[in-house]
Order: C-alpha cells, then sequence, then structure tokens
C-alpha cells in the first residue's frame, strides 16, 4: 500500500491561501485596533517625533526596535562603536541585520514617503508572505 497522498486540486489551494489571508487580516485588526486604543496615552517624546510634536499610528509602530531600524535606514551603521564609562561597548545599530532599514531606505527613496510609514508597510507585506509560506508548508498538518 502507497503512503502517496492524491494532489488536491488549485481551487482547494485558493480557497486555503483565502483563509490564510482572511485570518492574517482579523489579526492585523485586533493589532490594529489596540494600538490606536493605546495610541492616545503614548507621551511625545524623541522617539515619536519629538515632544510636542502628536503621535501618529505610523510613529507608534516605529517605535522600539523601529528606532534601530530609523536610524540605520537614514544615516546607516556607526563607523566607531560607542564605548560607555565601564568601557564596555554601548547600544548601537550593530545590533540589527541590515536587509529590512535597505528596504526601507529604498521604499523611502522610492515614494518620498517617511521610515515610519514605509517601515510598516514592508512589516505588513513581509507578514502576509510568511502567513502564506507557512501556512502552505505546513498545511498537511493543519488541514
Amino acid at each position: 500500500m502507497s503512503d502517496v497522498r492524491p494532489l488536491r486540486p488549485p481551487s482547494s489551494r485558493r480557497v486555503f491561501v483565502a483563509r490564510l489571508l482572511a485570518a492574517y487580516a482579523l489579526a492585523r485588526v485586533v493589532s490594529t485596533t489596540i494600538l490606536l486604543v493605546v495610541l492616545p496615552r503614548q507621551v511625545p517624546s524623541s522617539m515619536t517625533g519629538g515632544d510636542g510634536v502628536p503621535v501618529t499610528y505610523f510613529s507608534f509602530t516605529a517605535l522600539w526596535d523601529g528606532e534601530w531600524y530609523g536610524t540605520i535606514a537614514h544615516t546607516g551603521y556607526p563607523d566607531v562603536l560607542p564605548i560607555g564609562d565601564a568601557g564596555r561597548v554601548g547600544q548601537n545599530p550593530w545590533a540589527f541585520y541590515p536587509l529590512f532599514p535597505l528596504l526601507s531606505r529604498l521604499g523611502m527613496t522610492v515614494t518620498g514617503l517617511g521610515f515610519p510609514t514605509v517601515a510598516s508597510t514592508i512589516a505588513l507585506l513581509c507578514g502576509v508572505g510568511a502567513a502564506v509560506l507557512m501556512g502552505l508548508l505546513l498545511r498537511e498538518r493543519i488541514g
């Protein structure tokens, strides 16, 4: 007896991908809603565009590690590592891989949009691609 499974029809794959995309979209709606609910409580700071500058959805999405990626996208990596008082290397952009800021810089150059908007869009598109790819790779296990 053979353990070969029959191929599924292409329409079945399209339905599966459509369901994946719907689930991903729903997850993004939930996470965006959470960000929008929390957004008014974010105090303006240098990370969100400066004191007194209203915090926007896109500036909010570029907080935390996004600030480092934004620095790399705008100015690249530093030539000299910062050394603290204790003689240890301080926090710096070298801890972050270059592909995401490189794509962001390219997107900023092509569109004229700022880092937060471009980076959020790239992250969204990469998330869609990853969800579809993982879904297709795991399809036999998850149904």
